[in-house]
């Protein structure tokens, strides 16, 4: 088995602990602490299973579906714990980003790990911009519809004054939204002008 493979079999007990701890004892300061690390810890584990294999292979993970799957849990994990963090209103949606990255990692390890060789001209520093500001598109993207899962799920519940328990998220779901839209633009700018210089 490959370090990265086992990367992801070790990021999957944080998630899997993360899910447990956010349905078992929510809203529990106790909870923030500890799901936090486990974001930060899983986010470590995969940082190391993809040096490791940028060291086996000498290039980025771009090219195959396993690499953008691995280097996709990643760079969601790690946004998602800054999140976490810096957000308190994001931290209800735990449940569901959670569950989303363990399916992630379940795909992850059931896809094929070979690797394909990055052509020299495809080594550009817009390749670099171009990926970043894709993973930034993602994680944005996910957190947001982490937060909208939850609004559907609880759109029925209210609180004491009878205002639906939730509703305090949709400005945020929107601003992340539109923190998406201006990564993914940029996401398409930077591809267009690597892809230019490129090919």
């Amino acid at each position: 088995m490959l370090p990265e493979q086992l990367a992801i079999i070790a990021a999957l007990p944080c998630y899997v602990l993360m899910l447990v701890i956010a349905l078992a004892v929510p809203d529990r300061r106790g909870t923030t602490s500890s799901s936090g690390l486990l974001l930060l810890a899983a986010a470590t584990v995969l940082a190391a299973g993809i040096a490791l294999r940028w060291e086996r292979l000498g290039q980025g993970p771009f090219l195959t579906l396993f690499e953008v799957l691995l280097s996709n849990l990643f760079s969601l994990t790690l946004v998602m714990a800054l999140l976490y963090t810096a957000i308190r209103r994001v931290r209800p949606a735990l449940p569901v980003t959670a569950a989303l990255l363990i399916l992630l990692a379940a795909w992850a390890l059931a896809t094929r790990t070979d690797h394909l060789s990055l052509p020299p001209t495809f080594d550009h520093a817009w390749l670099w911009i171009h990926v970043i500001s894709g993973k930034l598109f993602l994680s944005l993207c996910m957190a947001a519809a982490s937060l909208a899962v939850l609004l559907l799920l609880n759109r029925d519940r209210t609180d004491a004054v009878g205002r639906v328990a939730v509703a305090s998220h949709d400005p945020l779901l929107w601003r992340l939204m539109a923190a998406a839209f201006v990564f993914h633009s940029f996401m398409l700018i930077a591809g267009a002008v690597w892809a230019h210089d490129a090919w």
